[in-house]
């Protein structure tokens, strides 16, 4: 006597939304406002000990914060008057945020490229006119919070996600070597689920959810009513000439 399924769902990669959403637990979210750049930049020159040409030079200097970079803030412009100059750069730290970094960029000539990286609490760069490490800064300040960036898993000795979901899925329905189209699987109430093993390693994390399959009789034609046929049982299955658009995140249903 068929009392459930065991049903296993394997992910390709960690999703925190789609976690969440099979087994239960917390998104950790930032909306924090958007890094400033620093600001009173400024730079310096000594004539000896470096290899910055004669000529105008510029500089700019960018926050590195967890999630990406500002943009830069107003360039300091100096000229140099030998051939082995030394620039020391200076600015002043935004007032609010957390700073990962400051990112230096110098310009000679039309284009600017960066020069160097400093930690934190470092508010000062010694440009002794080595190679360009990259491009030129960003246009867009990246450093804004990007809303979820995490995933707390789920209380101990309770269910998750005790409503569960409906799952279907797609396969192509291969005959005798050829295609016929694709196969619609609908699970109508997975609960239970729960993240199983894994192991922290040099290899890509199992991202396995293990749960059961029970029937549903309120899963009716489904969330979008495109499900002609029964969907009270265990599973059902039926053959489709086509598989939905795909979408990765969540999608607001009518």
């Amino acid at each position: 006597m068929t009392k459930r399924l065991d049903m296993e769902i394997d992910l390709c990669a960690p999703d925190e939304v789609l976690e969440q959403f099979l087994a239960g637990g917390t998104l950790l979210v930032d909306n924090s406002v958007a890094l400033l750049a620093p600001s009173a930049v400024s730079a310096t020159l000594v004539t000896a000990g470096g290899a910055l040409p004669a000529g105008p030079i510029a500089y700019q200097v960018t926050t590195l914060g967890r999630y990406g970079e500002t943009t830069p803030g107003t360039a300091f412009n100096v000229t140099a008057t030998g051939a082995t100059s030394v620039a020391t750069v200076t600015w002043t730290a935004p007032v609010t945020g957390t700073v990962v970094a400051y990112k230096i960029y110098r310009k000679i000539g039309s284009n600017y490229a960066w020069v160097g990286q400093v930690p934190a609490g470092t508010l000062s760069f010694a440009d002794i006119g080595a190679s360009p490490l990259g491009g030129g800064p960003p246009t867009v300040n990246g450093s804004a919070g990007p809303g979820t960036v995490g995933y707390a898993a789920p209380d101990v000795n309770i269910v998750g996600a005790p409503n569960g979901v409906g799952l279907e899925v797609w396969t192509k329905a291969i005959v005798n070597g050829n295609s016929i189209g694709y196969r619609r699987w609908l699970y109508p109430w997975v609960r239970n689920l729960v993240r199983d093993n894994y192991t922290l390693d040099n290899n890509p994390v199992d991202n396995i959810f293990k749960g059961e399959g029970y029937p549903n009789p309120n899963f009716g034609s489904g969330p979008v009513n495109d499900w002609p046929l029964t969907s009270s049982k265990l599973f059902q299955r039926a053959l489709e000439t086509s598989f939905p658009a795909s979408t990765n995140g969540p999608v607001l249903i009518p």
